[in-house]
Protein backbone atom coordinates (compact mmCIF):
# COMPACT_ATOMS: atom_id res chain seq x y z
CA UNK A 1 0.00 0.00 0.00
CA UNK A 2 2.96 2.67 0.76
CA UNK A 3 4.37 1.79 -2.64
CA UNK A 4 1.21 1.75 -4.71
CA UNK A 5 1.37 5.35 -5.89
CA UNK A 6 5.10 5.16 -7.11
CA UNK A 7 4.30 2.10 -9.42
CA UNK A 8 3.34 2.94 -13.38
CA UNK A 9 -0.54 2.50 -14.01
CA UNK A 10 0.10 -0.02 -16.15
CA UNK A 11 2.10 -2.07 -13.40
CA UNK A 12 -0.18 -1.01 -10.22
CA UNK A 13 -2.51 -3.86 -10.85
CA UNK A 14 -0.03 -6.55 -12.18
CA UNK A 15 2.15 -6.09 -9.12
CA UNK A 16 -1.01 -6.00 -6.31
CA UNK A 17 -2.60 -9.04 -7.57
CA UNK A 18 0.96 -10.88 -7.67
CA UNK A 19 1.32 -10.02 -4.21
CA UNK A 20 -2.06 -10.32 -2.93
CA UNK A 21 -2.34 -14.19 -4.28
CA UNK A 22 1.03 -16.06 -3.85
CA UNK A 23 1.20 -19.17 -5.43
CA UNK A 24 0.73 -21.87 -2.28
CA UNK A 25 1.00 -24.98 -3.39
CA UNK A 26 1.92 -28.35 -2.16
CA UNK A 27 5.21 -28.69 -3.59
CA UNK A 28 6.00 -24.94 -2.96
CA UNK A 29 5.40 -25.45 1.06
CA UNK A 30 7.84 -28.71 0.78
CA UNK A 31 10.55 -26.74 -0.17
CA UNK A 32 10.59 -24.06 1.79
CA UNK A 33 10.12 -26.51 4.60
CA UNK A 34 12.99 -28.34 3.82
CA UNK A 35 15.23 -25.00 3.47
CA UNK A 36 14.37 -23.80 6.74
CA UNK A 37 14.83 -27.24 7.86
CA UNK A 38 18.42 -27.33 6.53
CA UNK A 39 18.60 -23.47 8.03
CA UNK A 40 18.05 -24.48 11.35
CA UNK A 41 19.84 -27.41 11.79
CA UNK A 42 23.27 -25.30 10.44
CA UNK A 43 22.06 -22.74 13.33
CA UNK A 44 22.42 -25.31 16.05
CA UNK A 45 25.27 -26.51 15.19
CA UNK A 46 27.01 -23.09 15.74
CA UNK A 47 25.30 -22.20 18.55
CA UNK A 48 26.36 -25.57 20.04
CA UNK A 49 29.70 -24.63 18.94
CA UNK A 50 30.43 -21.55 20.34
CA UNK A 51 28.44 -21.89 23.64
CA UNK A 52 29.10 -24.90 24.40
CA UNK A 53 32.97 -25.08 22.86
CA UNK A 54 32.82 -28.11 22.12
CA UNK A 55 33.46 -30.13 18.77
CA UNK A 56 30.81 -31.83 16.73
CA UNK A 57 29.81 -34.58 15.94
CA UNK A 58 30.52 -36.14 12.52
CA UNK A 59 27.14 -35.81 10.92
CA UNK A 60 26.35 -31.98 12.49
CA UNK A 61 30.13 -31.08 11.67
CA UNK A 62 29.13 -32.17 7.98
CA UNK A 63 26.04 -29.42 8.29
CA UNK A 64 27.97 -26.94 9.20
CA UNK A 65 30.84 -27.31 6.68
CA UNK A 66 28.32 -27.31 3.94
CA UNK A 67 26.94 -24.12 5.09
CA UNK A 68 29.90 -22.43 5.17
CA UNK A 69 30.54 -23.72 1.76
CA UNK A 70 26.88 -22.15 0.48
CA UNK A 71 28.02 -18.88 2.12
CA UNK A 72 25.31 -19.25 4.96
CA UNK A 73 25.04 -20.39 8.55
CA UNK A 74 27.79 -18.03 9.59
CA UNK A 75 27.92 -16.25 12.86
CA UNK A 76 25.87 -13.22 12.53
CA UNK A 77 28.14 -11.01 14.19
CA UNK A 78 32.05 -9.54 14.05
CA UNK A 79 33.06 -10.63 17.29
CA UNK A 80 31.43 -14.32 18.12
CA UNK A 81 33.86 -13.95 21.55
CA UNK A 82 34.16 -10.39 22.88
CA UNK A 83 37.61 -10.22 24.55
CA UNK A 84 38.01 -8.70 28.20
CA UNK A 85 41.26 -6.78 28.10
CA UNK A 86 42.65 -4.64 24.59
CA UNK A 87 45.95 -5.92 24.34
CA UNK A 88 48.07 -3.69 22.00
CA UNK A 89 50.64 -4.15 19.65
CA UNK A 90 53.76 -1.30 19.77
CA UNK A 91 56.13 -1.94 16.32
CA UNK A 92 59.65 -0.20 16.58
CA UNK A 93 62.15 -0.27 14.15
CA UNK A 94 66.12 0.50 15.28
CA UNK A 95 69.36 0.87 13.29
CA UNK A 96 72.04 -0.69 15.70
CA UNK A 97 69.45 -2.93 18.01
CA UNK A 98 70.16 -0.88 21.18
CA UNK A 99 68.04 2.63 19.95
CA UNK A 100 64.54 1.91 18.89
CA UNK A 101 61.76 4.15 17.28
CA UNK A 102 58.10 3.53 17.68
CA UNK A 103 55.47 3.43 14.31
CA UNK A 104 52.52 5.26 15.54
CA UNK A 105 49.23 4.49 13.96
CA UNK A 106 46.16 7.43 13.12
CA UNK A 107 43.40 5.96 15.52
CA UNK A 108 44.72 2.87 17.73
CA UNK A 109 45.56 3.41 20.70
CA UNK A 110 49.36 4.35 21.30
CA UNK A 111 50.65 7.48 22.74
CA UNK A 112 49.18 7.42 26.39
CA UNK A 113 48.39 11.14 26.24
CA UNK A 114 46.37 10.99 23.13
CA UNK A 115 42.71 10.70 23.45
CA UNK A 116 40.82 8.43 21.30
CA UNK A 117 40.70 9.31 17.50
CA UNK A 118 37.19 9.53 16.18
CA UNK A 119 36.86 7.89 12.32
CA UNK A 120 33.42 7.40 11.48
CA UNK A 121 32.18 6.94 8.97
CA UNK A 122 35.83 6.16 7.81
CA UNK A 123 36.87 2.16 8.87
CA UNK A 124 40.03 2.31 9.18
CA UNK A 125 40.92 -0.94 8.27
CA UNK A 126 44.84 -1.38 9.09
CA UNK A 127 44.34 -0.66 12.91
CA UNK A 128 41.08 -2.04 13.42
CA UNK A 129 43.04 -5.53 11.74
CA UNK A 130 45.76 -5.05 14.49
CA UNK A 131 43.51 -5.50 17.29
CA UNK A 132 43.08 -9.30 16.36
CA UNK A 133 46.30 -9.85 15.78
CA UNK A 134 47.22 -10.94 19.96
CA UNK A 135 43.58 -12.80 20.11
CA UNK A 136 44.00 -14.67 17.00
CA UNK A 137 47.26 -15.01 16.85
CA UNK A 138 48.71 -17.36 15.03
CA UNK A 139 45.53 -16.82 12.09
CA UNK A 140 46.56 -13.25 11.42
CA UNK A 141 50.02 -13.89 10.74
CA UNK A 142 49.30 -14.51 6.84
CA UNK A 143 48.97 -10.64 6.67
CA UNK A 144 51.21 -9.73 9.81
CA UNK A 145 54.52 -10.63 8.46
CA UNK A 146 54.03 -9.00 5.28
CA UNK A 147 53.17 -6.18 6.50
CA UNK A 148 56.25 -6.23 9.22
CA UNK A 149 58.36 -6.77 5.89
CA UNK A 150 56.84 -4.24 4.07
CA UNK A 151 57.82 -1.56 7.34
CA UNK A 152 61.32 -3.19 7.02
CA UNK A 153 61.56 -2.39 3.43
CA UNK A 154 59.95 1.23 4.62
CA UNK A 155 57.95 1.04 1.39
CA UNK A 156 55.68 4.07 1.27
CA UNK A 157 52.67 2.39 -0.35
CA UNK A 158 51.92 0.94 3.62
CA UNK A 159 54.22 3.66 5.61
CA UNK A 160 51.93 6.13 4.39
CA UNK A 161 49.25 4.38 6.24
CA UNK A 162 50.45 5.11 9.59
CA UNK A 163 50.00 8.57 11.74
CA UNK A 164 54.17 8.30 11.81
CA UNK A 165 56.86 6.34 10.38
CA UNK A 166 60.37 6.95 12.20
CA UNK A 167 62.45 6.38 9.24
CA UNK A 168 60.41 8.38 6.66
CA UNK A 169 62.94 9.57 4.25
CA UNK A 170 65.54 7.72 5.66
CA UNK A 171 67.33 4.54 5.06
CA UNK A 172 64.93 1.61 6.07
CA UNK A 173 65.44 0.26 9.60
CA UNK A 174 68.04 -3.06 9.86
CA UNK A 175 65.99 -4.50 13.04
CA UNK A 176 62.09 -4.54 13.77
CA UNK A 177 60.41 -5.69 17.22
CA UNK A 178 57.07 -5.98 18.35
CA UNK A 179 56.22 -5.60 21.80
CA UNK A 180 53.11 -5.89 23.76
CA UNK A 181 51.17 -4.11 25.73
CA UNK A 182 48.07 -4.49 27.76
CA UNK A 183 45.95 -1.02 27.57
CA UNK A 184 43.01 0.11 29.70
CA UNK A 185 41.82 3.67 30.37
CA UNK A 186 43.11 5.85 33.17
CA UNK A 187 40.94 6.60 36.39
CA UNK A 188 39.53 10.10 36.67
CA UNK A 189 42.16 10.81 39.32
CA UNK A 190 44.95 9.29 37.26
CA UNK A 191 44.09 11.33 34.43
CA UNK A 192 44.20 14.08 36.69
CA UNK A 193 47.45 13.27 37.92
CA UNK A 194 49.21 12.25 34.85
CA UNK A 195 47.10 14.06 32.13
CA UNK A 196 47.18 10.58 30.01
CA UNK A 197 44.25 8.83 28.45
CA UNK A 198 45.62 5.14 28.74
CA UNK A 199 47.39 2.98 31.32
CA UNK A 200 50.12 0.60 29.45
CA UNK A 201 51.13 -2.26 31.30
CA UNK A 202 54.33 -3.89 28.93
CA UNK A 203 53.94 -7.58 28.47
CA UNK A 204 56.59 -8.78 26.49
CA UNK A 205 58.43 -8.95 22.85
CA UNK A 206 55.63 -10.46 20.90
CA UNK A 207 56.53 -13.84 19.07
CA UNK A 208 57.61 -14.88 15.69
CA UNK A 209 58.92 -11.39 15.10
CA UNK A 210 62.77 -11.47 14.00
CA UNK A 211 64.62 -8.40 15.15
CA UNK A 212 66.42 -8.39 11.12
CA UNK A 213 65.41 -9.72 8.40
CA UNK A 214 67.22 -11.67 6.49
Amino acid sequence: RFLKPFFPSFLRQRVLSATQTPPHTQHTSMTIMLVCGFLFAISVTQIYWYVFNQGLRQPFLEIARTGHHLGIGSVFHVFPTMQKERQELQIEGSYDGMTWYAYTFRYKPGPLARAPQWNLPHQPRLDWMMWFVPPQFPDMLFWFDRFIYRLWRNQPEVTRLLAYNPFAGKPPPRYIRVLAFRYRFTTPQERRQSDNWWKAEYLGVFPNVPKRYP
